[in-house]
């Protein structure tokens, strides 16, 4: 009777792993191109494909802005495991979804899976749609 509970709760725990797996980019953060980290900053290039989630970027038309790196920055890599924010630099390149703090700083950086990108591509395709012009 024992061991089958263990097998039971075996199964229901490898079960219930890929349920908790997935994850859903909240629709409050906004997505850009990590180009650099560098220090407490990082240097944030507009996601072209995204006109309604991409960052504001200044009025001279610069794809590219600095933003400043909270003290409590939560990095969370494509499996959605939390890293240091020192590491990064090995995500040059990579699309990022960010969220602000109240003094435009970035406490929450999500490294985005390739399914995330083109799900956050077909949304913002589809609020194009819904947007009046």
């Amino acid at each position: 009777m024992k061991g089958l509970r263990i097998i039971f709760s075996a199964a229901l725990l490898l079960l219930s792993a890929s349920i908790w797996a997935q994850r859903t980019v909240p629709a409050d953060m906004r997505v850009a191109v990590l180009e650099a980290s560098r220090g407490r900053e990082v240097v944030l290039r507009k996601a072209t494909w995204s006109p309604i989630q991409t960052l504001s970027f200044n009025l001279l038309g610069s794809d590219r802005q600095t933003y400043p790196i909270n003290a409590a920055v939560r990095v969370r890599n494509e499996k959605n495991l939390f890293e240091p924010y020192g590491r990064l630099v090995k995500y040059s390149g990579k699309t990022v979804a960010v969220r602000f703090d109240n003094q435009n700083r970035i406490n929450e950086i999500w490294i985005l899976t390739d399914k995330e990108r083109a799900d956050l591509k077909d949304r913002a395709k589809e609020q194009e749609q819904i947007t009046p012009r």
